[in-house]
């Protein structure tokens, strides 16, 4: 049998008028207008019994015969009237909730809960509990510890913002000034990243509550991939070395340049030592680019290196002739589409037409 409830008879000071005025002019708060919203619907007949007001509004029938009561007992100031639980309330005042936020877009953030205390504590005098910080901070912001990109304590901060900034223009008149010669040029980006036989390891998706288990193994064997990769058209070069040094790399900018003769390159490139070395044979259609020290993050391919190395992640394998195979059939059937969205994020920033305006000459 369904519950209908019984006709509710209340005495209704407000009109129907008053009362809509409160809702539409929102002169009350969420939940206070929910109260009048209640009385409106008793005042104005669209329902006529507690029960009917629940369904309409999405309240327990208890709930509207609590406020109705006050209602009888004290008015609509008395139906109004909010209570609080008690204990001790801590109020963050909205300005601090604002730099608290502002202070965590930045990419150094906090290392604990207790530091964003002590941040609290030392800035604005106010002690907040854990708790409450974890509430804010994960469910308001979405906002929780990740693995942070190592960084070096050497780096020139202002150096590798205004690389990153001036990319485009600088590139443009560096095309410039080798026009003269009637060829093509190109921007491409180049580093070395070591593959080996031990294990990568990588987050894993479980159960709250369940700890995830990966197998490793700790075998030190490796080989080295030199690549070079296009960050407007997305074409690559790769090529296996078993060492890293100036005469690997010496070869491997040999075998690009005759790869492509017939155009003029200009290279970005870290300050790795084997790069800087004075007896370094550079071809002639090659010009070296030097991106700020200790700035990997402001190479495009370092993106398509995490990329790969992601798709190895957890992977074993028994010896080297096995795990170059795979990552040989990881990178062949990849179109040169997808290795330009992954590296021409970073040119996002210094404008990508005028880039292709005025990088990629026709000779």
């Amino acid at each position: 049998m369904s519950r209908v409830g019984r006709l509710l008879n209340i005495e209704r000071k407000e009109s129907v008028q008053e009362l809509k005025k409160k809702l539409m002019h929102n002169q009350c708060q969420g939940r206070q207008q929910e109260r009048i919203s209640a009385l409106y619907l008793l005042k104005s007949h669209q329902a006529e019994t507690s029960l009917q007001v629940a369904n309409l509004i999405g309240r327990d029938d208890s709930t509207i015969k609590r406020w109705l009561k006050n209602y009888r007992q004290g008015g609509i100031a008395r139906l109004l009237k909010i209570k609080h639980g008690g204990g001790r309330s801590l109020s963050i005042p909205t300005s601090v909730l604002k730099a608290l936020e502002q202070r965590l877009e930045e990419p150094q953030g906090f290392d604990s809960y207790q530091a964003l205390q002590v941040w609290l504590k030392d800035h604005y005098g106010l002690e907040v509990k854990n708790s409450t910080l974890y509430g804010i901070v994960h469910y308001r912001w979405n906002a929780r510890p990740k693995v942070a990109r190592p960084q070096s304590a050497q780096r020139d901060e202002s150096k590798a913002i205004d690389f990153n900034k001036k990319k485009a223009r600088r590139l443009s008149v560096m095309a410039t000034l080798l026009h003269a010669n009637n060829q093509r040029i190109r921007y491409w980006c180049t580093d070395e990243s070591r593959f080996g036989l031990k294990t990568i390891t990588r987050r894993r998706i479980t159960k709250r509550g369940v700890k995830p288990v990966g197998k490793i193994q700790w075998t030190f064997q490796a080989y080295y991939l030199y690549g070079l990769v296009e960050p407007l058209t997305g074409e690559s070069y790769f090529l296996e070395c078993s060492h890293l040094n100036t005469d690997g790399f010496e070869a491997y900018l040999r075998e690009f340049s005759q790869t492509y003769p017939l155009d003029c390159h200009i290279v970005q490139l870290d300050n790795a030592r084997f790069h800087t070395a004075k007896r370094l044979v550079v071809p002639d259609n090659l010009v070296l680019w030097f991106q700020p020290p200790h700035s990997p993050d402001g190479n495009p391919i370092e993106r398509l290196w995490a990329w790969l190395k992601k798709q190895l992640a957890w992977k074993l394998f028994d010896n080297l002739e096995e795990l170059k195979p795979k990552l040989a059939a990881i990178l062949t059937p990849i179109s040169t589409d997808f290795f330009a969205s992954i590296t021409a994020q970073l040119l996002l920033g210094t404008d990508l037409d005028y880039l292709n305006s005025n990088i990629l000459y026709k000779g």
